[in-house]
């Protein structure tokens, strides 16, 4: 456990909490749990967090128990199973129900920091590693990320997106405006933040953006860049299609707008 302020200690082994929010993709759920819990070189060390947002569908119920099974069956470690835990959420809260997960774990368990994965890649079996070195007190680490142009809008701004070879980013530039939540780590500290959940359901579509916006308004916080990449699945249904992307274009132009002109966001 850390002390804020403090730099971190190599001999830490306490339990590295990850979570994973899926979405409308049933068929790679097995897949991508299984491999967090068994192939990481961390993987003794991972607690991995579900949080559903399709708990009305038969097919992820499907898919969850079938991982379940998976677990038991193949690998046979009770330490594999326990590891993982599933949380039905009675509405789809999108990405912000990280959020509100990271919250209620703070009232439960020792927990200095969270890594946030999404339900659409298969991870490099050092990633979780890799990206722990990277913790840091008041720092949210991303490796897909953004820095705004004034009077350019959201969509025409620097990118850091290696893995898709759509990066406009300086190599040299080791921090960020916006980072994404998926392959992220943060300081959990964070998490106690009242303003990160006030969020209508607009918002909710867009954490990423309220939660870069609300780091960046927090004295001593930073969104440092990370080199740490994820690989996409090839074979997955199509991920611009299953997410959000295409239909929050506007929306993402509109909310930086609003957080310039009304947040007072300098970017």
């Amino acid at each position: 456990m850390h002390l804020h302020g403090m730099s971190k200690s190599p001999l830490l082994t306490e339990t590295i909490h990850v979570i994973m929010c899926v979405w409308g993709r049933p068929q790679s759920l097995s897949r991508n749990v299984v491999s967090l819990l068994t192939e990481q070189t961390y993987a003794d060390r991972i607690k991995l967090h579900v949080w559903n947002n399709n708990a009305d569908s038969v097919e992820m119920q499907k898919a969850i128990e079938s991982t379940i099974e998976i677990l038991e069956r193949d690998h046979g470690h009770v330490e594999h199973v326990g590891a993982l835990e599933v949380y039905d959420s009675a509405s789809n809260l999108y990405g912000s129900g990280r959020f509100l997960l990271a919250r209620k774990l703070l009232e439960t368990d020792p927990l200095d920091y969270v890594i946030m994965v999404d339900d659409d890649v298969l991870l490099p079996n050092n990633y979780i590693e890799r990206l722990w070195e990277e913790r840091e007190p008041r720092r949210y680490v991303a490796w897909y990320g953004r820095n705004f142009i004034k009077g350019k809008d959201y969509w025409h701004s620097e990118t850091a997106q290696e893995d898709r070879h759509r990066t406009t980013m300086k190599d040299s530039v080791s921090t960020f405006h916006y980072g994404g939540t998926g392959g992220s780590l943060i300081d959990a500290a964070f998490f106690r933040t009242y303003a990160l959940f006030e969020m209508n359901e607009s918002i909710q579509k867009m954490e990423d953006i309220w939660l870069s916006y609300l780091i960046h308004q927090s004295e001593g916080w930073s969104i440092k860049r990370s080199r740490v990449l994820p690989r996409f699945n090839e074979d997955d249904q199509n991920s611009m299609d299953a997410g959000l992307y295409a239909v929050l274009m506007d929306e993402k132009c509109y909310f930086l707008e609003w957080l310039r002109e009304v947040g007072k966001w300098r970017v």
